[in-house]
């Protein structure tokens, strides 16, 4: 930004989508935490010069989380197949300020970066300090796992529909024992 903010952040995952199915033209979704709770995702336009070798990037703009309480902490996430972002909240905020019974951090969140536009915090993924996410082809099931250093936890959500995260399962992995290398997937019952 002109401001130089982003260069004061930390970016923490930075996501490629393609226009027109192009690999020389597109979006660069950048996420960037910040010192505190707050951070956002700003979405360049990306495209290749030929003559230079060189990237040229212009327009960048913030994706507006404003009416969803905001984004806070962004971190590692994942490019859908379907050319949206999704991006993992590494902090937990124990409030509602919008009144709608889920608590204002700790989701995946989706945003479409060709029109700079929020989509969805995924509720049924589950609150954690999410890290990192990756989709199977089934293009419903998701991977990830949450950055806490005092116990670490895989999940597992299983979408209803493909390409539609709205509504769906959450797993827990679960090792069999203290010391064993098996594990089962274990369903959390997950409502807000």
């Amino acid at each position: 930004l002109a401001d130089g903010s982003i260069l004061k952040s930390n970016p923490d995952f930075t996501a490629f989508v393609p226009k027109y199915d192009r690999n020389d033209w597109g979006y660069l979704s950048l996420n960037h935490e910040s010192g505190g709770l707050q951070g956002g995702v700003t979405v360049f336009d990306l495209k290749f010069n030929h003559d230079t070798k060189t990237w040229d990037m212009e327009y960048g703009l913030p994706v507006d989380f404003s009416g969803t309480g905001g984004i806070s902490k962004p971190c590692s996430g994942a490019i859908t197949p379907w050319g949206t972002v999704i991006s993992g909240e590494e902090s937990i905020l124990n409030s509602d300020l919008d009144s709608n019974g889920y608590y204002d951090a700790g989701w995946l969140i989706e945003s479409r970066p060709a029109e700079r536009q929020f989509v969805q915090k995924i509720w049924k993924a589950g609150n954690a300090f999410h890290e990192n996410c990756a989709i199977a082809s089934d293009q419903k099931t998701l991977y990830w796992g949450a950055d806490d250093y005092s116990r670490g936890f895989v999940f597992k959500y299983v979408a209803t529909q493909r390409r539609q995260l709205q509504t769906g399962k959450l797993y827990v992995l679960v090792r069999d024992d203290s010391t064993s290398s098996t594990a089962t997937w274990v369903q959390v019952p997950n409502t807000t």
